[in-house]
């Protein structure tokens, strides 16, 4: 639990100085997408499912951000696709995964 609080104050560590410097009219926050995930739904059971997801920054204006997202039966590959698609990356498929969520 201790090692999951100091990895998700880094995170926003790492939000609060990429919203504060700026690029162009915005900041590099609002270019970027900063994403955390964790291996396992439940740790205890090493589960895939329900896997938490978190994605900061604008990705320079293609998405809205403060929602929360249905990704129900979303792999992590169909969250990084949708990403990778919202950056100008057109690709189809991430390994396995070959749908991307609606960011």
């Amino acid at each position: 639990m201790k090692v999951n609080r100091w990895l998700v104050s880094q995170y926003a560590y790492l939000i609060g100085k990429l919203k504060g410097m700026q690029e162009g009219t915005g900041s590099v926050l609002d270019n970027s997408f900063v994403y955390l995930t964790s291996e396992f739904g439940d740790g205890s059971l090493h589960s895939p499912d329900d896997i938490p997801q978190i994605i900061a920054g604008k990705g320079g204006g293609t998405v809205e951000t403060g929602r929360l997202l249905n990704r129900q039966g979303a792999r992590n590959g169909d969250v990084l696709l949708a990403m990778m698609n919202k950056m100008g990356v057109k690709q189809s498929k991430l390994g396995a995964c070959s749908s991307p969520i609606a960011l």
